[in-house]
């Protein structure tokens, strides 16, 4: 009996802190904003506060089809800037307050979108950025990124990913379960939002289905996967989770995952991650998903002194 009420208050707790971030209120900061043609004719947008500084910009990605209204982000930013670095906020394809030019739309495997905003940032600033910080899905391509790329340790000095999911399936599942169908109600509901501003045909030829959808894996696996040129969902899940690509990292990486997030089991999953210099693993015994920010993980995102990072011209 006492096990089960424990398990029962580790839950609440996490949902809790899961939905405590909804309810506060962060101004938003104001910055310059700026759109970035992607290779093949959609954008992205960039938003950071003016001066740039060469050796104190980080990148935050955030995640679940987010953008710099979300009020975790608004956190960071605001957490960052007191700390005298300049946070700049990449909203992904579809994730801005205007649609995208091309079908393709949001998904946990764009790493190569990442890396032409790394890029472009790395460039305009004229060093290495100081860190990137990746939330939920943003922190899965994060880690994609950071393993495919042989240049990541030329364009930051570590990567910070917070309540990572390690299996995109898994999460999915999870997703379906009690009551984590609210936050599932809620990230469908974005993604219509998003998806109805579009009016090219591909979409349009979704949206009789995209209306009936109620679960995750039904989205990715009738929207997610043929937008984005996938051929199944089980496809899109294997080769765009982050467990696979933890261990390939080379550069310093924290991940910070609650024991008590709803959308992220902790289980045995975590056991697989090899322990090894440069990477830390961070799990907190509360905070929920991404709630931890909001009660003691803002003040503890360490960056490197400037005298560390490289001035090399990009």
């Amino acid at each position: 009996m006492s096990f089960s009420l424990d398990h029962f208050r580790t839950r609440l707790s996490g949902h809790i802190d899961t939905l405590r971030p909804s309810f506060s209120i962060e101004k938003q900061l104001l910055a310059e904003s700026e759109i970035l043609t992607l290779a093949d004719g959609d954008f992205l947008a960039l938003h950071y506060p003016l001066p740039l500084k060469p050796e104190r910009t980080l990148l935050i990605i955030p995640g679940m089809a987010s953008n710099r209204h979300s009020p975790i982000v608004k956190a960071t930013a605001k957490a960052l800037m007191t700390k005298g670095y300049t946070p700049a906020i990449v909203e992904l394809r579809n994730c801005a307050d205007i649609p995208g030019s091309t079908t393709h739309f949001f998904n946990a495997g764009s790493d190569n979108d990442l890396a032409e905003v790394i890029q472009h940032l790395c460039k305009k600033i004229g060093n290495p950025l100081t860190g990137i910080i990746g939330f939920s899905l943003g922190a899965n391509i994060l880690v994609k990124w950071a393993a495919n790329n042989p240049d990541a340790a030329l364009q930051t000095a570590f990567i910070h990913c917070i309540s990572l999911p390690l299996d995109l399936r898994l999460t999915a599942l999870v997703a379906d379960k009690g009551f984590n169908r609210l936050y599932q109600k809620m990230i469908i509901s974005r993604y219509r939002q998003l998806l109805t501003r579009r009016h090219d045909r591909a979409t349009q030829r979704f949206l009789p289905s995209l209306m009936k959808i109620t679960r995750m894996y039904d989205f990715d696996e009738q929207i997610t996967v043929p937008l984005n040129g996938y051929d199944s969902v089980e496809q899109y899940y294997t080769e765009n989770s982050s467990l696979q690509f933890i261990n390939h990292v080379g550069i310093p990486c924290k991940i910070s995952n609650s024991t008590n997030d709803p959308l992220i089991p902790y289980n045995a999953l975590y056991k697989s991650i090899q322990p090894r210099q440069n990477l830390e693993l961070n799990l907190l015994p509360y905070g929920g998903h991404l709630g931890m920010l909001h009660r003691s993980l803002l003040h503890k995102i360490e960056c490197p002194p400037p005298s560390l990072l490289s001035n090399r011209n990009l």
